[in-house]
Formats: C-alpha cells, sequence, structure tokens
C-alpha cells in the first residue's frame, strides 16, 4: 500500500541520457534531539508526528541508487522505508563515550555490491594537532556495479561552529585520505565521491581545496585565526551544536604553533584527489554568487544559493555531490532546488522537507 504524498514534488534540470547511470543523493534529516521551536520560528513541521511520514516520504520520493544521511536517529524506519536497499552506518560517541543519537548512514540498492568500509574518528585521528573535540565522525564505503565498475563514496556532516575553519579542513583532508587509503587497500582505481553537510559555504577554505580554487585574504585570516587550541582539547568535551541552544565561547583558546598555516593546508591538499561539483556545473535554480558576488567567475559561483534555511542564520549553502576530476564522469541531471522566497520564513516546512536542509540530488555517469 503506497503511502500519501506529503511533499511537492521538485523537478530535474533534464532526464538521464544513459542507462547506466547511477543517481546519487545527500540529505542532512535534523535529527528531532537537536530541533528546538526558538530555533525555528514559524516551521509547522516541529513535531515528530508531523516530520517522520515526510522524512521517509522524500528519502525514497526521487530513487537514488546510493543515499548519503546525517544525523540519523531514525533508522528502524528508514530501513524498513527503504527495504530494498542495503545500508551501512556509523554512530560516534559523544563526551562521555555514549553512543551518540544521530549518525551517518549510506543506503545503496540492492543491486550493488559491498565490498569494504572504513569508519574514520578525527578526534583520534594523529595528523595535525587538534584544534577542538568534536566528537563528528565519517564514514567511507566501496561499492561495487553489476558490470564490476566501482566507485567509493564518503559522507560526513563536518564541525558546525564558522569559526573552526582548520578543523573543519583537518577533518576534510582526514576523511580523503582514508577514502583514498581504502582505495589503495583494494588495489583499485575506483573514483571517490564526496557527499555529505561540510558546514562550509563555497567561498571557504574546504570547498575551495577540495575543488583546487583559491581563496581571498578575508578567508585566509579566518583560517589563520581558527589555529589555535580550544578547552575542549584539555577538557575531553565537545560544545553543543547551536541546535542545542549552545553559544561556543571563544576563550579558553591558545595559539597553536603546530598547526599548519593556511598556506600549508592548502599544499597539503595538493597531494589529494581534485573534484568537481554536480550542482556548481548543472544548477537549474538560483546561484550563490546572487548572495555573494566575490565568487563570481569562480569555483562555486554556480552551486544553489542555498541548501539550509534556519531562521537564526538565513540561507546557507552546507551540503554537496562531488566526485572526483579527470574520470570521465559526466553529470546528467540535478534535482532543482526550490527558490529562496519559496521556503521562507524558514525550514522544515510541511510541504517542502522534514529537514532544515534539502536533499540533493544528482545523477552521474561514472
Amino acid at each position: 500500500m503506497s503511502r500519501p504524498a506529503f511533499l511537492k514534488q521538485r523537478k530535474f534540470t533534464a532526464k538521464a541520457k544513459y542507462s547506466d547511470t547511477i543517481r546519487v543523493a545527500t540529505w542532512n534529516t535534523l535529527s528531532q534531539s537537536l530541533v528546538k521551536r526558538d530555533l525555528y520560528p514559524g516551521s509547522n513541521c516541529l513535531k515528530l508526528k508531523d516530520r517522520l511520514p515526510r522524512l521517509l516520504e522524500e528519502s525514497t520520493k526521487y530513487s537514488p541508487d546510493v543515499l548519503c544521511l546525517q544525523e540519523v536517529d531514525q533508522l528502524d524506519k528508514l530501513k524498513s522505508a527503504l527495504a530494498q536497499y542495503n545500508h551501512v552506518d556509523c554512530f560516534g560517541r559523544d563526551g562521555n563515550d555514549n553512543i551518540k543519537k544521530h549518525g551517518l548512514v549510506i543506503f545503496y540498492k540492492e543491486s550493488f555490491q559491498f565490498v569494504k568500509k572504513k569508519t574514520v574518528s578525527y578526534d583520534s585521528h594523529t595528523l595535525w594537532p587538534l584544534s577542538r573535540k568534536t566528537n563528528n565522525v565519517g564514514l567511507v564505503v566501496a561499492l561495487r556495479t553489476n558490470t564490476s565498475r566501482g566507485f567509493i563514496v564518503a559522507t560526513s556532516h563536518l564541525f558546525w561552529h564558522p569559526a573552526f575553519v582548520y578543523e573543519r579542513t583537518r577533518q576534510t583532508y582526514i576523511l580523503l585520505e582514508q577514502a583514498d587509503q581504502l582505495r589503495k587497500e583494494l588495489s583499485v582505481d575506483w573514483p571517490i565521491l564526496l557527499c555529505g553537510d561540510l558546514n562550509s559555504e563555497p567561498h571557504e577554505l574546504v570547498y575551495q581545496v577540495l575543488v583546487d580554487g583559491s581563496i581571498d585574504e578575508k578567508e585566509r585570516q579566518r583560517v589563520e585565526m581558527s589555529r589555535v587550541s580550544h578547552s575542549s582539547v584539555l577538557d575531553g568535551y565537545a560544545d553543543k551544536p547551536p541546535e542545542q541552544g549552545a553559544n561556543l565561547p571563544m576563550t579558553n583558546s591558545i595559539p597553536n604553533e603546530n598547526c599548519p598555516t593556511p598556506e600549508q593546508l592548502i599544499a597539503a591538499f595538493k597531494h589529494l584527489p581534485k573534484f568537481e561539483s554536480a550542482y556548481d556545473n548543472l544548477n537549474g535554480s538560483e546561484f550563490y554568487s546572487e548572495r555573494d558576488t566575490s565568487l563570481t567567475g569562480r569555483r562555486g559561483a554556480n552551486e544553489p544559493k542555498l541548501t539550509n534555511y534556519m531562521p537564526k542564520f538565513g540561507n546557507l549553502t552546507l551540503d554537496y555531490i562531488l566526485y572526483e576530476r579527470n574520470r570521465d564522469i559526466q553529470v546528467e541531471a540535478t534535482l532543482n532546488i526550490p527558490s529562496c522566497d519559496s521556503l521562507a520564513p524558514g525550514l522544515p516546512k510541511l510541504d517542502v522537507t522534514a529537514s532544515d536542509h534539502l536533499i540533493l540530488t544528482a545523477d552521474l555517469k561514472i
């Protein structure tokens, strides 16, 4: 028996031309444990009884072959709705070493063969000094198609606080290094897909090092200022994200001369795979450069004008579907993003989405 449809249908920019196209989606589903009325004033979709059926509908609505989810706390319900899929999950641990209430999940259709996975704990990784304990994790999965072609999928939800550019960049490097390492362990040359909530906008260092772009002086200074060690490194806790109402103090931090400089960070990424963005290459909606004109003519200018809309923070572009460059991968279509005006005063919204993030979907010929 089919479920009733609650959400408006979003259209794709085009119809995929090839039968072997793989549809990839990524979505931060917004954990119910992080929903607070004062953070979402005006939202008509905050109670779980309203959100859950829409969450299940949107997860299946566009029939992805591979679905990368973040902030998942309804895994059993999703497994039931996605009965034709297998899945791999990764739930990190909080400051008390308890398993967190929400985590990462990669669903993939049964026609794909699971090969191997890696789970990544950023806090415990020894690469570069840790600036703050965050309890964030990453998930990397190798999949093989029924034609014996394969690919590596990596997903993560990077640390949220805007000031922590260095820590997000560190986490990104570790995730990519682990994805590349998995490829080497398998002795394969499969392309890497990176899909998730990077908590970074296109003008920021995280995005620009991934696409081999450039940062301006203002961003370089932000990175420089973020190269500090904060109290949580010593105290052993991570501050609660804004969804839990905490204000992160910028005190209790010390300069850390061992942290790489902005120039050293950029140089380090030169040795890792470079990426293209599905939406930067094919976006039928409003562009990020309409909101940030400094990016006009640069990589990231054509990313969506928003992928996240919280009234407290406004329109933000934080979510991406990235694929490895020079791998003869073609973007056949992307799922259109609704106009900013149509989403006011913010998300979640009953007829649009159960989350404060929009689902991104792309048809890729790999």
